[in-house]
């Protein structure tokens, strides 16, 4: 192309874009076998465009986005109605490769995804709570075994759960503990009956001064009892009164 060739549709730009639009409406057809039959050559100019200027098609994008939000979201919503079929088989034929793309985008923006996550959970909290009893319903047998293999494979974490909610809802103190460290500044004897505490099913974690009472959720206020000696103790603080650690 010769420098007046270039010089003119420099001059004429908006003027040959009209023309061009003009006659794309006017012929939708040829555009449309066009782009059939060149669609390998399109995309990749589209590729070559897009990576030798970034930030100038970063920024197009975005202003372009920002100005029809509406009419892209329509745009997209009739999308995915209309090729549900075409996405579903897309997905099932390239689930690694979307995984990957998809994690490794969740790793280089992490800020950005927990927004978003954020966001869409607060615009959607009825959808959501709906979703969980659904699903709580329909796997009620399965979600059952599942708690059980936990509880039993996690009794301190469980045990330890309970007492922070029991210590929040009564208002009192938590700091927290972990209660195999417990076993082992008690020695593994019971604070209660002074008898070594054998196996991991008979230990628990008494709370001197019980909960209910005010006494708080910390290491100061727990010793490791037997499970019998702990529920014969219940929430009573005077029971055992020569085992209190607490200066009353």
């Amino acid at each position: 192309m010769s420098t007046y060739d270039l010089a003119y549709n420099q001059d004429h730009r908006q003027e040959r874009a009209a023309k061009s639009r003009a006659q794309r409406a006017a012929h939708p057809e040829v555009g449309a076998n066009y782009r059939a039959t060149h669609k390998g050559d399109i995309n990749a100019k589209a590729r070559a465009r897009y990576a030798s200027h970034k930030a100038e098609e970063a920024i197009r994008y975005k202003t372009y986005y920002e100005a029809h939000k509406a009419e892209i979201a329509a745009r997209m919503v009739s999308y995915h109605l209309t090729h549900k079929v075409e996405r579903a088989t897309y997905r099932a034929e390239h689930k690694e490769t979307i995984a990957a793309r998809v994690g490794a985008y969740n790793k280089t923006h992490p800020e950005q995804m927990a927004t978003s996550d954020r966001t869409w959970r607060e615009a959607h909290k009825p959808k959501l709570a709906a979703s969980g009893r659904a699903y709580k319903q329909d796997h009620a047998a399965e979600i059952a075994i599942r708690q059980r293999a936990y509880y039993l494979a996690h009794p301190d974490k469980i045990s330890a759960h309970r007492h922070r909610r029991r210590a929040r809802m009564a208002g009192a103190e938590h700091v927290p503990y972990n209660p195999s460290d417990i076993f082992a500044r008690d020695l593994g004897v019971c604070g209660l009956c002074h008898e070594r505490v054998a196996t991991k099913a008979e230990q628990s974690i008494d709370h001197i001064l019980p909960i209910s009472l005010g006494g708080a959720d910390s290491p100061h206020n727990v010793q490791l009892a037997h499970r019998r000696c702990n529920f014969a103790k219940s929430n009573s603080a005077l029971q055992f009164p020569q085992n209190l650690r607490l200066a009353l």
